[in-house]
């Protein structure tokens, strides 16, 4: 099974998520948008991962996430990876990848990320050799009608909140045609001390 070790968002902030898509849409002829359902946070790309492998990720997990105390990321910027040349004879940009990036609490999340990620080496599977960039895909192969400029005011109102309480394993199933991720376990993180 094809896995990852992620962050949920709630259904308020997937919906809040999805209406940034519906302004973005008109000013695509075509890609591959996300659904609703699957908005989430990536901390660690797995691939393919057996049920031993599952229940020893989990191990770690319950191991890693009460040593990290819950926090707050926002969501703002738009961004791209592999944007091609806007050509004005024919009116297109290609974008492999739209997505939104992180503004604040990065350091928190830095810190759990590369935790969880230095315990996964040690049942073999490396860290990403590009690094950790945090982003919510939005859509992928993409023909945007216009330059990124005129794209990113479309979503230049928007800020979100990522509550972060928990860590989860994922797995990425298709359905009907239809690619779903779908959490198989739920990590608390530390509950915050209540100030006496």
């Amino acid at each position: 099974m094809r896995a990852f070790v992620g962050i949920e968002f709630s259904t308020e902030l997937k919906n809040e998520i999805h209406e940034v898509q519906e302004k973005l849409k008109p000013f695509a002829q075509n890609g591959r948008w996300k659904h609703t359902d699957n908005f989430h946070l990536t901390l660690c790309f797995l691939g393919e991962i057996d049920e031993q492998q599952a229940s020893e990720i989990n191990g770690i997990l319950v191991d890693i996430a009460p040593k990290h105390q819950p926090f707050t990321l926002g969501i703002e910027k738009l961004g791209t990876f592999g944007q091609g040349t806007f050509n004005p004879d024919i009116g297109l940009m290609p974008i492999r990848v739209l997505w939104l990036g992180i503004e604040g609490g990065e350091k928190a999340l830095r810190a759990l990320q590369s935790d969880i990620e230095e315990k996964l080496e040690t049942l073999g599977f490396p860290p990403d050799p590009r690094g950790y960039n945090p982003h919510v895909t939005l859509a992928q192969s993409l023909k945007i009608k216009c330059d990124i400029d005129k794209l990113e005011r479309q979503s230049d109102l928007f800020t979100g909140k990522i509550e972060v309480d928990s860590i989860h394993l994922f797995i990425s199933e298709v359905s009907d045609g239809n690619r779903i991720y779908r959490p198989i376990s739920n990590h608390k993180l530390k509950k915050r001390e209540n100030a006496s």
